[in-house]
């Protein structure tokens, strides 16, 4: 495994499955199906508006980026300092 000791990642992703549509210009339907067939292959959950990584190494192959580029979000604490970021661009306007 490339991640340092392969763990599972949780956060907490307060958007709907209907956000994550609006935003990347997909239907509801359609990121649910996505994220169904993830959840089959054992690579993440999202349940409850939580975002759970099972499986860090298959979804960068799946999602055919360089795992270099990934590995800032996949590691420990990054989930909540990811959380930070965003709550602080939200406190000054999205800046």
């Amino acid at each position: 495994m490339r991640w340092p000791g392969h763990h599972a990642e949780e956060m907490h992703l307060p958007l709907t499955q209907e956000h994550i549509g609006d935003a990347t210009g997909l239907t509801g339907v359609h990121v649910n199906r996505v994220l169904r067939d993830l959840r089959k292959e054992g690579i993440l959950g999202f349940h409850y508006r939580r975002l759970r990584i099972l499986n860090p190494d298959k979804l960068v192959d799946v999602a055919g980026i360089d795992p270099q580029v990934a590995m800032p979000w996949i590691t420990v604490n990054s989930s909540d300092q990811v959380v930070a970021a965003y709550r602080g661009r939200s406190a000054n306007g999205g800046r």
